[in-house]
């Protein structure tokens, strides 16, 4: 997207995640700058993520970042 500047991309939570039961609005120094949670599919339901939301193992979310943070990620997830 946007000339490579951006991807949207799949990820699935892990059960060791560093993420698991914090609130997304309480992320913020977990992750990079430009990054977006848009969706978030646990047990066959898609919903719009809200910053009161907390990610659980086994949830798949859909997310915007630079492409630059892919590997990053992968280690938080």
């Amino acid at each position: 997207m946007y000339e490579n500047a951006a991807e949207v991309v799949e990820i699935k939570i892990s059960f060791d995640s560093k993420i698991v039961g914090i609130p997304i609005n309480e992320l913020g120094p977990l992750l990079p700058k430009d990054f977006l949670i848009a969706v978030i599919q646990n047990r066959g339901r898609m919903t719009i993520a809200t910053g009161s939301r907390i990610l659980s193992p086994g949830d798949s979310i859909i997310v915007v970042t630079a492409p630059q943070h892919l590997t990053a990620l992968e280690k938080v997830f």
